[in-house]
């Protein structure tokens, strides 16, 4: 059984004697920024007002004697004259929008809600969901539910054993559920992963077998329970000498100036205005964390670049989407760039992470309390988005984040919370807002903690490999002589993992199409 998360209580480093250069920091006893709710503190950046396209005007009119019952929340539930009087006032509206929103709506019985939004039930069990103006907000039928964003683009779909995510750049997200609670999980073109059971000395893990950029790599996963939901907390790959821990905890003698190859790259281009390298690092945590946010948005790219090469789909034609609208309900004008301050704090975050690592690496038992959500589920704690996800904010409207995006917490769940808010604390254009809050599913803020361990992971391997060169500080002896270890013998990965993660993009390609049919064929245009 996944054994149940229990608090770790927080302790200095332990760097086998490694000398301590420049400033002695207790990670036990740094300070966190405080969270202001009345606005953002000297130079941090402003917070923007969000766009709000879900406020739609409402273009019907129900008449009293429309009207069969009348719910306590308001909800009403419409004769078959009142029926079709709304249908025809809102398809008469619906005429003169694009594409997908100018289809005619079938005939059907209606229920209209307080909050100006229709349920239509239609012939067939066909089930649509409309938003005050017309336009289409979902739509189910034979165990499949289609979600539409305002601009008639499909942004999730649903289905027994399968649930897509279209990410605000276009990025699609499949998952795919199998009988022995295996998954798939396609982020684009040939990239994903293929997640397994398996045990490993008689104890439960999830096996991932990765495939990014061409790349294929085995993860393995413990299984944690928070919140009485199991949560896949990712096992470093590698040990390192204590002394290279402590090597990389505190500060270097002088400030380092570093160039990244990547500066260059096609993703750094599209990123430049919103995240900015560092012009030198006083300390490895610092480099670290730019290590980190520069791969996260990296992959993230590539994935923006895998979904804008996939074959057309009908809702990414261009000519099937309503140019009239946007294709989220709050989304921001301008980019909030990730600002120095905001960098300060999550270089301490991941200090502290070198230091938990360096705590596991000793005590394999702490492994997965090291990144637990009880550890860093507190306030102002800043979260990093590792894959593209749709969110409502505060007042129920959907926007979409991207990887790069960063949230903060504002407050710790409740016990029985399987979600949190958070606020957007920077975002690109078209993004969710800085300064909106937003509600996040553990699970997806788990992943991004895995996601910050992986780069971690990656990071260390890539500063002990280059310490000595292109003007990093050479590590002391002690720190490098013993290589980094294995932690556990890893099982070999499937072997047919990129053919799965291929079967579920065809998958997802049929059941979009199939989805739009069922939804709208035969009902005219």
């Amino acid at each position: 059984m996944p054994q149940q998360v229990q608090p770790a209580q927080p302790s200095a480093p332990a760097f086998g004697g490694l000398p301590k250069p420049g400033m002695n920091i207790n990670p036990a006893a740094a300070s966190r920024p405080q969270f202001n709710p009345n606005g953002p503190t000297a130079g941090t950046a402003a917070i923007q007002a969000p766009v709000n396209r879900a406020a739609a005007p409402r273009a019907y009119n129900v008449a009293p004697s429309a009207v069969s019952s009348r719910a306590a929340n308001g909800d009403a539930v419409l004769n078959g004259t009142g029926s079709k009087s709304v249908l025809h006032q809102l398809n008469a509206n619906r005429a003169s929008m694009g594409a997908l929103n100018r289809r005619a709506i079938p005939s059907g019985a209606v229920t209209s809600h307080a909050n100006g939004f229709v349920t239509v039930q239609a012939a067939g069990g066909r089930q649509y969901d409309l938003r005050p103006d017309g336009r289409l907000a979902s739509f189910s039928s034979q165990g499949r539910k289609a979600e539409f964003r305002s601009n008639g683009q499909l942004g999730a779909l649903h289905t027994t054993n399968m649930d897509m995510v279209r990410g605000v750049h276009g990025e699609r997200t499949i998952t795919v559920r199998g009988p022995d609670n295996s998954l798939i999980v396609s982020t684009g073109l040939h990239s994903g992963y293929v997640q397994k059971q398996i045990l490993i000395q008689g104890q439960p893990y999830q096996q991932r077998t990765v495939v990014q950029n061409g790349v294929v790599q085995t993860r393995i996963y413990s299984v944690a329970v928070y919140h009485g939901v199991e949560m896949p907390h990712y096992v470093p790959a590698y040990r390192f000498a204590p002394a290279f821990y402590g090597w990389a905890f505190y500060p270097w003698a002088v400030p380092v100036r570093y160039a990244w190859d990547w500066q260059s790259a096609p993703w750094y281009g599209q990123y430049a205005t919103y995240y900015t390298p560092a012009p030198a690092y006083p300390a490895p945590s610092m480099w670290l964390t730019d290590y980190y946010l520069s791969q996260t948005m990296a992959n993230g790219y590539q994935v923006q670049m895998d979904a804008a090469q996939a074959p057309a789909n009908a809702d990414l034609d261009p000519s099937a989407l309503d140019h009239d609208t946007y294709s989220s309900d709050a989304y921001a004008q301008v980019i909030t760039p990730i600002t120095p301050q905001l960098k300060m704090e999550l270089s301490e975050q991941v200090r502290q992470q070198v230091a938990a690592e360096n705590v596991a690496s000793r005590n394999p038992q702490d492994a997965t309390n090291a990144d637990s959500l009880d550890r860093v589920l507190v306030p102002n704690h800043l979260f990093v988005v590792d894959q593209s996800l749709s969110v409502a904010t505060a007042g129920q409207q959907q926007c979409g984040l991207s990887a790069g995006n960063v949230l903060r917490l504002t407050a710790v769940p409740a016990a029985d919370s399987l979600s949190a808010n958070m606020v957007v604390a920077s975002s690109r254009q078209s993004e969710c807002p800085a300064g909106q809050q937003v509600t996040v599913s553990l699970v997806d803020l788990q992943e991004m903690q895995n996601n910050l361990r992986i780069q971690l992971d990656a990071g260390l391997l890539a500063l002990r490999a280059g310490q000595g060169q292109g003007g990093l500080p050479k590590a002391p002896k002690s720190a490098i002589e013993a290589p980094p270890r294995p932690i556990e013998e890893l099982p070999e990965g499937d072997a047919d993992a990129l053919a799965q993660l291929d079967s579920a993009q065809q998958q997802a390609d049929s059941e979009e199409a199939q989805v739009t049919a069922a939804a709208f064929q035969g009902n005219g245009s």
